[in-house]
């Protein structure tokens, strides 16, 4: 028991502990089994619900967000799967996110052939989009400087992180999932999941790191009396 409490202490004061903000992105991870705390736009309109958007299994038991193109159904062009953020914590933070596109079939019709397109972006205050990454069934382009490539993951997924330090302290932001239809009969899909905010080398503040470091050197303080106590 006190080499775990010893072990927990150390792992708080000790430079490099990253906590994750999870909490920032209520069902970020679609386990919920439903799209809650998300909205929905199809041609860039606001909709209550889409039935191109939906939370799916990925195949091995986890939920996803999943975001279809609708041209040969119902003429919409282009599918959404947004959320708003509020406002940006202030500190350094990074965004983590897990994407896919994939085709779903084709219907054989005439058209250009290229894959549709996932993009991913943040509106911020000043009312422009900033872009930080495209991707298709092939390819990814990232757009902003400060998104990479962390891991390939099992189930197919890409995961990336983007700096949003250049962005933080943004009130009333959104970030989007636009897939884009390229009108030639292509049905692809995006998946979507693990949204997640964290904090790039936090350290505790000094007063939490003297607090706790008083307290270290205490308990090792009493043992070491009772040692000398019970000789």
């Amino acid at each position: 028991m006190k080499k775990f409490l010893l072990t927990a202490v150390l792992a708080l004061i000790l430079p490099g502990h990253t906590p994750a903000f999870a909490g920032f992105f209520p069902n970020g991870d679609f386990e919920t089994g439903d799209l809650s705390g998300w909205s929905f736009q199809e041609d860039f309109v606001d909709v209550l619900s889409s039935p191109l958007v939906v939370n799916v299994d990925d195949g091995t038991g986890n939920r996803v967000g999943e975001i279809n193109t609708g041209h040969t159904s119902n003429n919409v062009l282009t599918s959404t799967l947004y959320r708003n953020i509020g406002t940006l914590p202030a500190d350094a933070f990074e965004l983590f996110y897990d994407v896919r596109v994939f085709e779903a079939g084709d219907d054989a019709g005439s058209g250009s052939g290229l894959p549709d397109l996932l993009t991913i972006s943040l509106l911020t205050d000043s009312g422009d989009i900033a872009p930080m990454m495209r991707m298709d069934s092939a390819t990814v382009l990232i757009d902003d400087a400060g998104t990479t490539l962390v891991e390939v993951l099992p189930n197919g997924m890409y995961r990336f992180k983007t700096n949003l330090t250049g962005k933080r302290g943004a009130t009333n932001s959104r970030l989007f999932f636009d897939l884009f239809d390229d009108d030639d009969n292509r049905l692809t899909k995006a998946w979507v999941d693990h949204l997640d905010l964290t904090q790039r080398n936090a350290v505790p503040e000094p007063s939490t790191v003297l607090l706790l470091s008083g307290g270290l050197m205490g308990c090792l303080a009493l043992r070491r009396k009772r040692k000398v106590g019970s000789k």
